[in-house]
């Protein structure tokens, strides 16, 4: 029979800047309707509590940690994410995109800034910087984000709900795709090379060129 729908786990984590490295900060389904011709994007916020095999409950972006820390293999850890948002869900993952956060400040730089509009301003003054908390600040509106300041808009939370904090990384993520997808991007060889360079260092997945 053939397949009617793609699932595709976007998972966000700090690899190379975190010394908390294998929680998914980020959680995101992406799923490909074929007859609908259409993509659609559904967010896990990463505090969601849920119950481990071992009758410990915790917060969902542990789970990738406790699969990987049993092996020292990532696809473990991707197995055991995709094993509880199945029981969450009842949808098959069928492929995954492990993605390093500074991959994706260095994708929205590469392809020179994206444009977001903000639905409603952000002051953050808890926001975690490398060795103290700083405050980020955005206002409502129409706006044009640097990698640094889009990777601060999507993870931004301590003033905010992470329902919110889902749909701006929709938001950013759906800005990325319509620049990517540009007349402008698809005709510069050279831009399409510096992503490739970018997403080989960054990301890891199953899903082949």
């Amino acid at each position: 029979k053939e397949k009617r729908k793609t699932n595709i786990l976007i998972i966000g984590r700090w690899w190379k800047e975190n010394d908390a490295p294998e929680l998914t900060d980020s959680i995101i389904i992406a799923s490909i309707n074929y007859d609908k011709k259409m993509l659609s994007m559904f967010s896990i916020p990463r505090d969601l509590y849920i119950d481990f095999p071992t009758g410990y409950k915790g917060r969902i972006n542990e789970t990738y940690s406790r699969g990987f820390r049993k092996t020292g293999k990532a696809e473990d850890g991707i197995d055991a994410l995709k094993e509880v948002i199945k029981k969450i869900t009842w949808e098959e993952m069928h492929y995954y995109v492990n993605l390093d956060f500074a991959g994706f400040r260095e994708v929205i730089d590469a392809i020179g800034w994206i444009d977001v509009n903000v639905p409603k301003a952000i002051v953050d003054t808890s926001y975690p910087g490398k060795t103290h908390y700083e405050t980020f600040k955005i206002s409502a509106g129409p706006q044009t984000l640097n990698g640094t300041t889009a990777l601060k808009y999507a993870r931004s939370r301590h003033s905010t709900s992470d329902f919110d904090r889902s749909l701006r990384q929709q938001l950013i993520v759906k800005a990325i795709r319509e620049k990517v997808l540009s007349l402008w991007m698809l005709t510069s060889p050279g831009k399409i090379k510096t992503l490739y360079w970018i997403i080989k260092e960054n990301v890891v997945s199953d899903i082949d060129a």
